[in-house]
């Protein structure tokens, strides 16, 4: 979404300087630029981009910028657990976590700190954020993923994503808008 990593067609974090400046922010403009449109090549596929980034200072500065987007959001992420040491791996899932030029320079980028493995899968016909969301569902049945799911305190959650947001503006507006 439009406040996570850089994607390899999609910006990430947008900053709300840079939201205000361009004033009527749009949807395509959250959920499209990243690797692609920093490499100037927005037509690639995601192998040809990374076959790319030893040979294109555009691609190579492209995936730099994706490689240190995904860094920082590990960090972030860690940074909630209690115990650091409770993190025994980082696991890649997603379009890209199969090509072997972005898992090795994750793994190169963690050396030390983190093992990066591939998450497996569990079918061909889905993608891994769709078997994440059936886990999620398992767990919440009581299944196998249930300690993982209680783990998340998924059903202690209340309230809505703007309770948390202290700038002025017209919540019950947005939320009925959004209903």
């Amino acid at each position: 979404g439009g406040s996570n990593i850089m994607g390899f067609r999609a910006c990430g974090n947008l900053d709300g300087e840079l939201a205000y400046l361009i004033k009527d922010i749009k949807k395509n403009i959250i959920y499209g630029g990243g690797l692609s449109s920093i490499s100037g090549n927005s037509d690639l596929t995601l192998d040809q981009f990374t076959r790319l980034v030893k040979k294109d200072p555009q691609t190579r500065l492209a995936f730099h910028a994706y490689i240190s987007s995904l860094i920082k959001a590990i960090y972030a992420i860690s940074s909630s657990f209690s115990n650091k040491n409770q993190i025994t791996e980082i696991l890649l899932a997603g379009r890209g976590a199969n090509n072997h030029i972005i898992k090795d320079e994750i793994a190169t980028s963690l050396e030390g700190l983190f093992t990066v493995n591939l998450m497996r899968t569990y079918g061909n016909i889905s993608k891994h954020a769709a078997q994440g969301a059936a886990f999620i569902a398992n767990g919440l049945l009581g299944g196998e993923f249930a300690p993982i799911v209680n783990n998340l305190k998924i059903k202690e959650a209340k309230g809505s994503v703007l309770d948390d947001i202290y700038i002025s503006f017209d919540k019950n507006k947005l939320l009925s808008d959004l209903n």
